[in-house]
Order: C-alpha cells, then structure tokens, then sequence
C-alpha cells in the first residue's frame, strides 16, 4: 500500500500585512505546516540595496500563531521584504523536498513625526473662536488629534477632543476652536501619529478671556502684562473679543 503525497506545504504570512508600517520589534505571524513537515526559515532584506537584515531558521511548525520577532530599531527607514520559506520531506526516505514560499513588503518607520504649534504662543490671551496654527507631518502619516483641557498641567484623563484630522498640515492652520463660554487657563494638546504608531505631542497653555460687555466694560491687559486699558461701559457699539 502506497501513500502519494504531492501537497505543497503551507506558507501564509498574514501579518504585518502588505504595504504596513512597522516600528520597533515587529511580530511576523502566519502559519508554516504541513503533515511532512521539515523546517520554515524567514529572510528580510532591505529593498533600497538587497542586503539581508534578518534571516533565521526554525524547526517547529505554527498554524495561525508567531512566526518571528524582528527587531527594527537599528535598522534604516525604507522598505523591506519578509520573505517565509516552508519546507517538507516526502516519499520513501524522505528524499523528496517539497517547499512553499510567501512574502510581504513592509515599511520600517522609527521616525517620529514633525510636530509644532505656531499659535497661540505660551501663555497668549485668547478670546472667542482662535485659529490653531502649526506643523503634523511625517512620510506615512496617520492622524492628528487637537485637544484641550482647563488647567496648566492636566491629567491624561482630562482632555477633550476638539478635532481630529487625517490630512498633513505644514505650518498652517490645524483647524479653529471656539472659546465662547469658557473662561481662565487652559491648555491646548497637539497628538500626531504616523502608520507605525509613532507619537509625538505638544502643549501650550493660554489664557481664555470673555468679550468685553458693551454695558459693563473692563481693564484688558496686554499678553505680556506691560500695557492695559480700560474699556467704559457703553463705550464700545456691541460686546467685543479685545486680548
């Protein structure tokens, strides 16, 4: 009795998946089986000139688990490909090699992202809605996320979302924030992430005034604090945002 077996060993590698950006120890998983099974082996190497970064060999078959962990840290920015070799030995004596290959090209990102706000500058007095100026950039960018939260030094479970953006911003304008009802110190967060999941962040601290009421009036002191004036009741046409 005679048992013939021709069937390719499987080799699947289903994460990182095509195209994905990676950053620090990335883990390779997929599957790399068969009932004959001999040994898998995985090779990276590094698109822009062929040179093989990583290249190991192993014994035990997996099936939808960990195939490898490959450390990115030191090596450049760029793209790679993961390349799964699968082998088998088949037939009397097991003279026979039967072997399946899968690979996956991937970006390697441990850059974290440019980040930068412009405006309002530390400590500057705002009023009414502002324009958040600044820069969210890197080269496989995500998202950006604007925040703000009462206070100077808030706690990680105090901000709010104001906005949250998926286009790149070069020293321009992040987007708008509307003041109206709030009063006092606040701080406002930059959080931009890159497709490896990089982050990077930025805070300032402003200070959040009230429109002058035409009937009341007030004194409205200069950022700096060197220059104020005062505003008489009545003397303005309507309530007025003045910082």
């Amino acid at each position: 009795k005679f048992i013939i077996d021709v069937k390719q060993p499987k080799a699947y590698i289903g994460r990182p998946e095509r195209n994905q950006a990676l950053s620090g120890f990335g883990k390779i998983e997929g599957t790399a089986t068969d009932e004959d099974f001999h040994e898998y082996s995985i090779e990276i190497k590094y698109n822009k000139n062929g040179a093989v970064v990583y290249s190991r060999t192993f014994s035990q078959k997996v099936e939808k688990g960990e195939l490898a962990i490959w450390d990115t840290r030191n090596q450049p920015d760029g793209e790679y490909t993961i390349t799964l070799h699968v082998t088998s030995l088949k037939g009397i004596g097991a003279q026979r090699i039967f072997e399946s290959i899968d690979n996956v090209t991937v970006i390697v990102d441990n850059t974290p992202p440019q980040i930068q706000l412009i405006r309002p500058v530390m400590n500057e007095q705002v009023c009414g809605e502002i324009q958040i100026l600044g820069t969210a950039y890197d080269e496989n960018f995500k998202e950006y996320v604007v925040e703000y939260s009462k206070g100077a030094t808030p706690g990680e479970g105090d901000w709010k979302t104001i906005s949250t953006k998926q286009t790149v911003v070069w020293e321009n304008e992040l987007l708008s924030w509307n003041t109206a009802g709030k009063s006092g110190e606040y701080s406002i967060r930059l959080r931009v992430w890159d497709k490896a999941l990089n982050e990077v962040k930025e805070k300032v601290t402003v200070l959040v005034q009230l429109p002058v009421a035409r009937n009341e009036g007030r004194e409205v002191k200069a950022n700096d604090q060197k220059a104020k004036i005062y505003i008489p009741p009545n003397s303005l046409p309507e309530s007025t945002a003045i910082t």
